[in-house]
């Protein structure tokens, strides 16, 4: 992920490879509490190809990637702490954001806080989509949730993904 986040998406994509050896060579009953490791995986190539194509400058690419790893992430079951550790719909509003479609955005983080309420990150990447549409009643509300969700954090969001 650090590879595909930088300048280097060759070596990131070389790295894709070895993850996708290593899932292919999983056994299909091989286990992570609740969830097969190959499902598991799945989530982590197409958030890996995401990044890649992003960096790559294949953003629509990188989109489809995302919201495919956010329907994998979704048919995981149910386990807490989740077998996969960052909602994966975080980062696909903050694609959305970056390419202009504040709409569409705003629609995949109020999906993330149905499935992980007052999620502060979600909340911050709600406020950004609500304020690029002109939404500012709402995006006032909202941010209001972010700051109290936010409260004892010990960072500053700058997207809502990491």
């Amino acid at each position: 992920m650090e590879l595909a986040s930088t300048a280097c998406p060759d070596e990131a994509s070389d790295e894709m490879r070895e993850l996708e050896r290593l899932a292919a060579a999983t056994l299909a009953d091989a286990r992570e509490k609740l969830n097969s490791a190959r499902a598991i995986l799945a989530v982590a190539r197409l958030v890996l190809s995401a990044r890649i194509a992003e960096r790559q400058g294949h953003r629509d690419v990188a989109i489809r990637e995302l919201a495919a790893a956010a329907a994998a992430e979704d048919a995981l079951n149910y386990s807490e702490p989740p077998d996969w550790h960052s909602p994966v719909r975080q980062a696909l509003g903050a694609l959305l954001l970056r390419e202009g479609d504040a709409a569409r955005a705003e629609r995949v983080y109020r999906e993330d806080l149905r499935r992980n309420p007052e999620n502060g990150w979600a909340l911050h990447g709600l406020v950004r989509s609500l304020e690029k549409q002109r939404k500012t009643g709402e995006a006032e509300k909202v941010n209001r949730r972010f700051a109290e969700a936010w409260s004892h954090a010990d960072i500053r969001l700058l997207a809502s993904d990491y």
